[in-house]
């Protein structure tokens, strides 16, 4: 009876052993990945497409400034305040000063949208975006 329970535990142990095994990923795989940012709704989701949209047809001039993009969406630029705040928050985009914010896509907002897009390729493009 002891060998039985014996066989059994060890039996169990590799089936364990072989299945949460295959379920870990691999360092590089793990590297790979993109962070999955949660979906937007309403004015952050159209602040962030004209963004998006203006990156990827190279308009950096009316890309990322608070006012122009206001302007563009027919708003005031206290009212896309919280609606920036949120993007923020939720780690589509960085915003850099204060008196005129200027808003740029996250490195992970830019691999989400294309996920062939490696890290190096996303850097460029925010590099250009800021005129770098």
């Amino acid at each position: 009876m002891a060998k039985q329970s014996k066989r059994k535990a060890s039996s169990a142990r590799s089936r364990v052993a072989k299945t949460s095994g295959s379920r870990r990923a691999s360092p590089q795989r793990a590297r790979a990945r993109t962070k999955h940012l949660p979906p937007l709704t309403g004015l952050a989701r159209d602040l962030f497409t004209h963004v998006l949209n203006s990156i990827a047809f190279e308009n950096y001039r009316d890309c990322c400034a608070v006012d122009d993009l206001a302007a563009k969406l027919g708003k005031t630029s206290g009212r896309l305040q919280p609606a920036v705040r949120k993007l923020v928050e939720a780690g589509y985009v960085t915003a850099e000063g204060e008196v005129f914010p200027v808003i740029y896509p996250t490195v992970a907002a830019l691999r989400q949208q294309d996920p062939k897009l490696s890290v190096d390729e996303a850097k460029a493009i925010l590099a250009k975006a800021r005129g770098g």
